[in-house]
């Protein structure tokens, strides 16, 4: 009986696996093949004919050769990469002090800094763009960064108080006896100690900018200062379902490579919290 719950539970889990990969399989196929020929040559798969002769790397040259997707790449790399590094450092600071200070206000605070993880962003954009019209910052990547700051930061502080709650105070009283500054406690101790969290905050902060498509749809009208979302959004606009999908491959590979690099940050990091008594 167990032998088949185990066999049945795999079945699940194979076909599971295959319903989610098959999107993602789709748009890389449809990747390599020209829009001119996709449409015949989807229905010739369709009836089991599939001739490697058809596929294509042109649609790759074309993107990777496209000045507008080279500056949504930049104008993206730019906003998502300097929104990680602020939230994950003002989360890492403020998030320590939260965890190691106590201060008036500071459940209201840690619990309003939750709340706004419940909103979602169809009901955040609204006020997004009262208070940017009134910054005059509407319609540029510096308003577009601060927009995405305030959705990112309380995570960033969460789950590094949080992590800063499970640390105990040993390693950083050794390092003050020692003769430790604020800036080497931080250098030495805190930052090696929290490496899984700051990889997590980090990862977390970066991939929500790069994926992010509402708000910069609605901040960002300038074509040359769209990032990739809206930027590759516009392709399909024009019915390029091919550039589209290489478009997405290549958008695609930056995030899968991050997550593999913090992976592997996190497995060697895991135990850099313990403290041996």
């Amino acid at each position: 009986m167990k032998k088949v719950n185990y066999f049945f539970i795999q079945i699940v889990l194979i076909l599971s696996v295959f319903v989610l990969l098959l999107p993602i399989f789709w748009v890389v196929l449809v990747s390599f093949y020209s829009k001119d020929v996709i449409r015949s040559v989807f229905s010739e798969i369709l009836k089991g004919n599939f001739h490697l002769g058809d596929l294509t790397l042109s649609n790759y040259v074309y993107i990777l050769s496209d000045p507008n997707f080279l500056r949504w790449l930049l104008n993206s790399v730019i906003v998502a990469g300097s929104v990680a590094f602020v939230s994950t450092f003002i989360g890492f600071m403020a998030g320590y002090g939260i965890s190691r200070y106590n201060f008036p206000g500071k459940k209201p605070f840690l619990i309003s800094l939750l709340a706004t993880q419940l909103f979602p962003i169809a009901m955040m954009i609204v006020p997004f763009l009262v208070i940017a019209s009134i910054l005059n910052i509407i319609g540029t990547l510096y308003g577009l960064s601060l927009a995405y700051l305030a959705t990112t930061l309380p995570f960033s502080i969460w789950i590094l108080k949080g992590f800063f709650d499970t640390v105990p105070t040993d390693m950083e009283e050794a390092a003050e006896v020692d003769g430790a500054n604020l800036l080497q406690l931080i250098a030495y101790v805190l930052i090696p100690v929290a490496r899984p969290a700051l990889a997590t905050s980090l990862i977390f902060s970066f991939v929500t900018c790069w994926n992010e498509y509402a708000i910069s749809f609605v901040f960002l009208s300038d074509v040359s200062l769209y990032t990739l979302p809206p930027g590759i959004k516009s392709m399909l606009d024009n019915n390029d379902l091919s550039g589209f999908s290489a478009a997405v491959v290549l958008v695609s590979i930056p995030v899968v490579l991050l997550f593999m690099y913090i992976r592997k940050e996190l497995v060697e990091s895991v135990t850099l919290g313990a403290v041996k008594e």
